[in-house]
């Protein structure tokens, strides 16, 4: 073996997906195990998805870009998490902490607002839906009617074969 091949062996790629270093030639990410073959470029979207074809114009790149030039001012992050938050951009947000965290793993903030990430994107889906748990609550009511009706149904049924002479 060559030290060149030595040397070409032990050179790092980056994965596309999870943004952690790899060894080059490998077939799939040790960390998040995609399949390099089978990975397509537009399953992840550079940004958030507006309609724009200049990322600068986007709301989101630039609340990240203003995060970016202040990593210590708590309410810029809050800013760009809540904008991603209802712009349904998590995944992007994910993307660009995980980036930023490579380059700061000492960054608390950079820590925290990846973490609550984590949590907004966990939640089920019902819990950001408000008319839906309305539309259950009347569905539930309507069950409750019928079951009360389909009683008082049996009820007088009973009684009429009980007091028939």
């Amino acid at each position: 073996m060559t030290p060149e091949s030595d040397r070409n062996e032990n050179e790092k790629a980056i994965c596309p997906k999870c943004l952690r270093p790899y060894p080059r030639g490998s077939t799939s990410c040790p960390k998040c195990g995609l399949v390099f073959s089978l990975w397509d470029p537009e399953a992840i979207r550079s940004g958030p998805s507006t309609g724009q074809d200049d990322a600068e114009d986007d709301p989101a790149h630039r609340l990240w870009e203003r995060v970016l030039t202040d990593p210590d001012d708590e309410s810029l992050h809050q800013a760009f998490l809540t904008h991603c938050h209802e712009h349904q951009c998590l995944d992007f947000a994910a993307r660009s902490y995980q980036a930023f965290l490579l380059q700061n793993p000492e960054s608390v903030l950079g820590h925290t607002y990846r973490d609550r990430i984590v949590q907004l994107a966990a939640l089920p889906r019902r819990a950001f839906s408000r008319t839906r748990s309305k539309d259950r609550r009347y569905t539930r009511l309507k069950i409750l009617l019928g079951f009360c009706l389909v009683a008082i149904l049996w009820a007088f049924l009973l009684a009429r074969i009980l007091l028939r002479p």
